[in-house]
């Protein structure tokens, strides 16, 4: 029996934040034009992510949707690789978890393919 894997905290690995001495994006950082507008009131007030850039925010959750299916691949071939030999059934369920991840997979990049296409059928009846 495989024992249950444990977080990289307890294993004694370092944990990965965010630097301090760097401003977030998020909170309006020195000399970012993008994430500020103009108020009514001729103010500057910061803008948010959606609003500075809609289409990076897109292409960051397409990557975050991507990246996750991605992991669990990795994770159950890594399993069902060091199973092979000692439990074939958990490795069998491994392998059925990694073919599952990349229909999901699949299906994500047939919903991206054909909103792109609508995008551009979009952009092509509005030019005329």
């Amino acid at each position: 029996m495989v024992a249950p894997r444990r977080s990289a905290r307890r294993r004694g690995h370092a944990v990965v934040r965010r630097r301090r001495d760097r401003p977030h994006p998020e909170n309006g950082a020195p000399g970012d034009a993008r994430r500020r507008a103009h108020s009514s009131d001729g103010g500057s007030t910061p803008m948010t992510r959606t609003q500075a850039d809609p289409e990076l925010d897109f292409y960051g959750s397409v990557v975050s949707e991507l990246k996750q299916p991605l992991t669990t691949i990795s994770g159950n071939a890594q399993l069902a690789k060091q199973l092979m030999r000692t439990d074939p059934d958990r490795a069998s369920v491994a392998l059925d978890q990694v073919v599952a991840q990349i229909g999901r997979m699949k299906m994500l990049l047939g919903e991206l393919r054909d909103r792109a296409r609508d995008t551009e059928h979009e952009e092509a009846l509005f030019k005329t």
